[in-house]
């Protein structure tokens, strides 16, 4: 939608199936919806399986949202992760120490911690970040920015819960959003098709990857014991905490990201790698 092109759409259908990320490319993509609408073009969204956090923000435009009773959607909220290490570092004898000209120099210190004032400005600008999500769903919805803070603060909802708070307009797929698409446009049967934009993914390729076992680990887990399954689990789950870490911290800015949706494919830990618990969280965060 934002290619330098200019596009002639009769109505524009926005799939949406993403857990969030950055706020900046969020508003981007619902700037470029915006332009369109303000032409006057039809904009439908349809949710598939996850659409939160930044996946809702970019669902404002829409003067209809299709979902699925089990789409994961919601979850308005807005973070930013600083990770310090200050804590760490003194359990082994490592502190840091200095003079400052003014309470920013050296900020955001990751060995040292953040300074109150940092902490503060970082803090205000979540808030004044959420109290703009919080005006986008408002003015889309209907909803005053209140009524949204009440079903807001991070909350995730299926796509029934979220009928019912009004947050989805009604239960349908891409082809049900399509064809409403092509009604506020005026089209009649036969008279329109669809024009896909983007890459043609695999809509269960995401799934798919969730249930293939990883083939390095399959025949061991295949031949052990349930005390051997809870301690593969647990290695698991260790390791999709440090992918998420490094994850997080590999993101600048501030993030509308739903933590509570369902995660990548989890990272397992390198045992090949030779390095514990602590060097691989390093790792991950870019330390080491």
């Amino acid at each position: 939608l934002d290619d330098g092109l200019e596009r002639d759409f009769a109505a524009i259908v926005l799939r949406v199936d993403s857990p969030g990320g950055s706020i900046t490319a969020s508003e981007q993509i619902r700037e470029a919806l915006m332009r369109y609408k303000a032409k006057g073009v039809p904009v439908v969204v349809s949710m598939g399986n996850v659409a939160a956090s930044g996946g809702y923000w970019v669902s404002t435009p829409a003067e209809r949202i299709f979902a699925e009773p089990a789409t994961i959607t919601g979850s308005i909220g807005v973070f930013a992760l600083f990770p310090t290490f200050e804590r760490t570092l003194a359990a082994y004898g490592v502190t840091s120490d200095g003079v400052r000209p003014t309470p920013l120099s050296g900020q955001p210190d990751f060995t040292g911690g953040l300074s109150p004032e940092i902490s503060a400005m970082i803090q205000s600008g979540v808030e004044s970040s959420y109290g703009r999500f919080l005006g986008l769903v408002a003015k889309a919805r209907g909803k005053t920015s209140a009524q949204v803070d009440a079903i807001a603060q991070g909350r995730v909802w299926d796509g029934g819960t979220a009928r019912q708070q009004g947050l989805v307009d009604q239960f349908g797929g891409l082809d049900d959003a399509l064809a409403y698409a092509a009604g506020r446009a005026r089209l009649g049967k036969g008279q329109w098709h669809a024009e896909y934009l983007g890459s043609d993914a695999d809509p269960y390729a995401g799934l798919l990857s969730r249930l293939k076992p990883d083939e390095d680990s399959a025949p061991s887990r295949a031949g052990t014991d349930w005390i051997g399954q809870l301690a593969a689990r647990r290695a698991a789950l260790t390791g999709q905490a440090i992918g998420d870490a490094g994850r997080l911290a590999g993101m600048q800015g501030v993030q509308a990201f739903c933590l509570e949706c369902p995660a990548t494919v989890a990272r397992p830990l390198d045992r090949k790698a030779g390095l514990g618990l602590l060097e691989q969280v390093g790792k991950a965060l870019g330390l080491i």
